[in-house]
């Protein structure tokens, strides 16, 4: 009985390690497919949403009213993919700073621990850590980034983790210029 039990578990373990990596690897194919390929521009933001759902074959929804503006009140635009249990919330905004005006896009999803997603960007872009502080109950880290297409706009990725890991954002966003 006692073997029985700990097979079992073990089946369980490694299906949610599993199923924790290939959402993570989901991840960051969205970022890249959806917010760095659209180089941060909202209307082709929008294709790059439904091209991707459709090359994943992953759920496209339009979130509930108001939900984008809770979510991120700067958020010009956003989008619900669903893949079985995992779920990404992919989110266009513009952020006034001073006199600039932000653009950014972030990709929100759930079972993916902050520390990994910061792991994450750090293995799959040249960055330069810019910053790593809380925002209430969120733990950030900002990071520098050059990537081909952005002309000289400084651009920065940002990696949010929420309270109890609950769900962690990958955010990429152009800074002031100086």
């Amino acid at each position: 009985m006692k073997t029985k039990v700990w097979l079992i578990l073990a089946v369980f373990i490694i299906l949610t390690f599993s199923e924790s990596k290939a959402q993570t690897s989901r991840t960051l194919d969205a970022f890249d497919h959806i917010c760095v390929a659209s180089r941060l521009d909202h209307k082709l933001g929008s294709e790059l949403v439904d091209m991707f759902s459709k090359q994943y074959s992953i759920a496209l929804r339009d979130p509930p009213d108001g939900m984008i503006r809770q979510i991120n009140p700067n958020a010009t635009q956003g989008w619900g993919l669903i893949d079985g249990r995992n779920m990404m919330v992919v989110l266009f905004g513009k952020t006034p700073d001073g006199t600039f005006l932000s653009n950014s896009c972030a990709i929100t999803t759930r079972g993916m621990p902050f520390k990994e997603g910061k792991s994450l960007v750090e293995k799959a872009y040249q960055v330069q850590k810019i910053d790593e502080f809380r925002q209430g109950t969120s733990q950030l880290t900002v990071y520098h980034v050059n990537l081909v297409g952005f002309g000289r706009r400084k651009i920065a990725i940002s990696v949010q983790g929420f309270p109890g890991d609950v769900a962690t954002s990958i955010g990429l966003y152009e800074l002031p210029p100086s």
